[in-house]
C-alpha cells in the first residue's frame, strides 16, 4: 500500500483531469487515514474520550465538498512532506525494484537449477529400470 499512495502522489503532479485529481487526492488521503489509523487506533483509543466519535467526525471533515478538508490536508501537510523527501523515496523505490529484480532472478535459477537435477535423476533411475 505504501508505494501506492507514493504513486497516486507522483499522478497527482500531472494534474490531467480536475475529475480525476479529486479522486486521486481522496484515495492518497484514505490510504494515509488508514495507515495511520493501525496505529492511532491502538495507542489513542483507551487514553482519549470520544476517540472514535472525534475520528467520524474528520472523516466527514476530510468528506465534506463544503469544508474542502481533503485538500486542506493535502495542500498544508501531504503534498509538502511528499516533495520534500520526493529525491529519497524515489531512490529507496528504485533500490527496492532493483533488489527484488534480482531476488527473483536469484530464485528462478535456483528452481531452474533444481528442477534440471530432478529431471536428470528421475530420468536416470528411468534408463536403469529399462
Amino acid at each position: 500500500m505504501h508505494y501506492s499512495v507514493y504513486a497516486t502522489f507522483k499522478a497527482l503532479r500531472m494534474e490531467v483531469d480536475e475529475g480525476y485529481v479529486k479522486w486521486l487526492k481522496y484515495w492518497l488521503l484514505f490510504a494515509l487515514l488508514l495507515l495511520a489509523e493501525t496505529f492511532t487506533d491502538v495507542l489513542l483509543s483507551s487514553s482519549i474520550p470520544y476517540y472514535y466519535e472525534i475520528k467520524a467526525g474528520l472523516v466527514l471533515w476530510l468528506l465534506s465538498s463544503h469544508t474542502k478538508g481533503s485538500w486542506t490536508v493535502y495542500k498544508k501537510f501531504v503534498r509538502p512532506l511528499f516533495h520534500r523527501h520526493e529525491k529519497e523515496i524515489d531512490k529507496i523505490i528504485t533500490t527496492e525494484h532493483k533488489l527484488r529484480f534480482h531476488n527473483t532472478l536469484n530464485l528462478c535459477t535456483k528452481l531452474s537449477k533444481y528442477a534440471a537435477t530432478a529431471v536428470t535423476k528421475i530420468s536416470l533411475k528411468i534408463t536403469e529400470t529399462n
